[in-house]
């Protein structure tokens, strides 16, 4: 684990909200044990098919032999991540039309503003932009 990461688990990891539809990467949690997925699924990413009030089914492609079965399992909000694609989403739209984007999360310089911002270089016009 990174540093910073061990001991009681947050609370922003039980107040996120889940649709079905979202992409998620399976982590799992050892400081949980209830809801903890098999070995096998650890670091997979599955699509989400059902929200309970503690856990989310989650649907999983898994090899056995020489076929792919889909399996539909439950698991509870501590062992998995969304995934985070909208940087990829970003970035594809600006290849798309020829710029260079570099996505990275900083702690804003203006003494105003203590959030996070996302900050953006563009080749051509070598503008910044801060979202807030």
């Amino acid at each position: 684990m990174a540093f910073g990461k061990k001991g009681y688990i947050r609370l922003s990891t039980y107040l996120e909200t889940y649709k079905i539809g979202d992409h998620v990467d399976i982590k799992v949690n050892g400081a949980v044990h209830k809801g903890m997925p098999h070995k096998f699924y650890h670091g997979r990413t599955g699509r989400v098919w059902n929200v309970t009030k503690r856990t989310v089914g989650v649907e999983i492609n898994k090899q056995v032999g020489n076929r792919i079965i889909r399996k539909m399992i439950h698991v509870c909000t501590e062992e998995f991540r969304i995934m985070k694609i909208k940087n990829d989403q970003l970035k594809a739209e600006a290849k798309a039309k020829g710029e260079f984007i570099n996505t990275e999360e900083f702690t804003c310089c203006r003494r105003d503003c203590l959030d996070l911002c996302l900050m953006i270089y563009v080749r051509l016009s070598s503008t910044i932009l801060c979202r807030m």
